[in-house]
């Protein structure tokens, strides 16, 4: 019998791992954000002469690389923010599938969120939530898009293909 290549441990809540990750990348960008302010401070204090060692000529050099961390941290942040936004948003849509799901739950239907693996090649994989039952093994991939309020969202199912608008 070949083995499964899913974790033993795999009791998890909807979305459990999503919100791991978004935990991981809000204190990452912590730790960036503090380094990046921590470093600015010095520079700074460099420019302004809060440091008898440096010549003043020396200070000049400083200011590009203060520059260049403000940039830094402005791009950065924008692209870290929508990052997280899109974690979010995905994280309360498997929250909502999950939830839903658990409602199938009976001596007859078992329900499984978040079920996470890795391949034999070493390449991880996540089922966000699998419900068997003796009607059948469904496995549920959650993906949740933003709608525009500036025009009627219709989704329509053709062709094997789901079109939204």
């Amino acid at each position: 019998m070949k083995a499964s290549p899913l974790e033993k441990k795999n009791h998890h809540n909807p979305g459990q791992s999503l919100q791991r990750m978004i935990l991981k990348t809000v204190l990452r960008w912590l730790i960036v954000l503090s380094v990046v302010f921590v470093v600015n401070a010095f520079l700074l204090g460099c420019i302004f002469g809060a440091y008898d060692f440096i010549a003043q000529t020396a200070r000049i050099v400083f200011i590009p690389f203060v520059v260049f961390a403000l940039v830094f941290m402005f791009v950065v942040d924008k692209r870290v923010n929508k990052s997280l936004d899109n974690m979010i948003l995905g994280l309360e849509g498997e929250r909502g599938v999950g939830l839903y799901l658990n409602r199938l739950w009976s001596e007859t239907s078992f329900v499984f969120h978040d079920l996470q693996g890795t391949w034999k090649n070493g390449n991880k994989f996540n089922i966000d939530h699998l419900v068997v039952s003796t009607k059948g093994v469904f496995v549920f991939e959650t993906k949740t898009l933003s709608k525009d309020d500036r025009k009627p969202n219709i989704v329509t199912f053709e062709d094997n293909t789901i079109k939204i608008n």
